[in-house]
């Protein structure tokens, strides 16, 4: 009698526990990687959070924090050189000016300037997408513009990109050795979706070339 009643309670314990493996299994099956906002160094690990866990320390341990707003959680990202991971070619079309990060709603201008050492500068976006509040990928936005600009004083060079489309651009004439400010724009509306309800969020590389 004693004997069953320990064969039930470990098949009752066994049955317990495959359940959870597949409870978790479940939740999991679209997200194989699963990142804790403490482990994030890189542009890609951030791009796999939940919009809730992207924190100022968060952005902090993937680079230099350009801009980040609280309330919006809005933000602009230089990352560190050294870990980035973001190169999309086997050859790259030229030196590493700037890999960066950003989520918008409308705009977003770096504070900091940065030196182009050539005439021309190539923007390579590696992710872009239109996300909700909770960032989530919204659906509907193929060939949404937004555009890249490279700003010197009164000087302003933009580059026309759009959503799963068109994701590289050119920048030529600019003045070789110089500081520019970068600047992310959403010229359009989110399809009727008011103010703080939908956000532009993507990262890229600016190469000199």
């Amino acid at each position: 009698m004693k004997k069953n009643f320990i064969r039930i309670v470990l098949f009752l314990m066994v049955m317990m526990m495959a359940m959870s493996t597949c409870v978790f299994a479940h939740e999991n099956k679209d997200n194989v990687e699963v990142v804790k906002p403490e482990d994030v160094k890189t542009i890609e690990q951030l791009e796999k959070l939940d919009s809730e866990d992207v924190t100022l320390d968060v952005l902090k341990n993937v680079g230099t924090v350009d801009y980040y707003n609280a309330e919006t959680g809005e933000y602009l990202v230089w990352e560190d050189e050294a870990a980035s991971q973001l190169q999309p070619m086997a050859k790259a079309p030229g030196t590493v000016a700037k890999n960066f990060s950003f989520k918008i709603t409308h705009s977003v201008t770096s504070e900091k300037s940065f030196t182009i050492k050539s005439t021309k500068a190539k923007v390579i976006i590696h992710s872009v997408k239109v996300i909700n509040p909770e960032g989530k990928a919204v659906k509907g936005y193929t060939g949404y513009k937004y555009c890249v600009d490279l700003l010197r004083g009164v000087s302003r060079k933009t580059i026309n990109l759009y959503v799963n489309k068109q994701s590289t651009g050119v920048a030529d004439g600019l003045s070789k050795g110089k500081q520019y400010y970068l600047k992310v724009i959403n010229p359009g509306k989110f399809n009727g979706a008011g103010r703080g309800t939908r956000y532009l969020k993507g990262n890229g590389t600016l190469y000199n070339i």
